[in-house]
């Protein structure tokens, strides 16, 4: 898994350049955009390990167990419990985007969407899923 340096940065430094991640972000108008940026900039793990937070947060929605969650994508119970607690505090824009999310998740290339492949891999949801996300304010 990727590392930052133990080695802190001045504050003022890193107050600067998360700013202009945000803005970098902010500029990515488009899917396609978007997906050649993170081709290009972010390593092959990065990616996959924002894109299985993603897919952490999704399965969580839909009510999945922990259990299922990690046979699923590979990751510790205790990292999604990390990821649960994170959903617990964010910001209304942020839970916004991951409320619309849940729409684009599919596996293309088997023409089959997210659920669907899960199942077909014996991954199946709970029974009565409990709030994971904060209401929408």
């Amino acid at each position: 898994m990727p590392r930052v340096s133990p080695r802190p940065l001045k504050k003022e430094i890193e107050k600067e350049i998360t700013a202009n991640l945000g803005w970098t972000f902010s500029q990515l108008k488009s899917e396609p955009v978007a997906k050649d940026f993170l081709e290009d900039f972010l390593t092959d793990e990065e990616r996959l390990m924002l894109a299985k937070r993603l897919a952490v947060v999704y399965l969580l929605k839909e009510g999945f167990s922990y259990g299922k969650i990690s046979e699923a994508l590979k990751i510790t119970p205790v990292t999604i419990g990390k990821i649960r607690l994170i959903l617990r505090l964010v910001k209304p824009r942020t839970l916004d985007v991951l409320n619309r999310m849940g729409n684009r998740f599919s596996l293309k290339s088997v023409g089959k969407d997210f659920l669907e492949a899960l199942k077909d891999l014996g991954i199946f949801r709970k029974q009565g899923s409990r709030r994971v996300f904060p209401k929408s304010h």
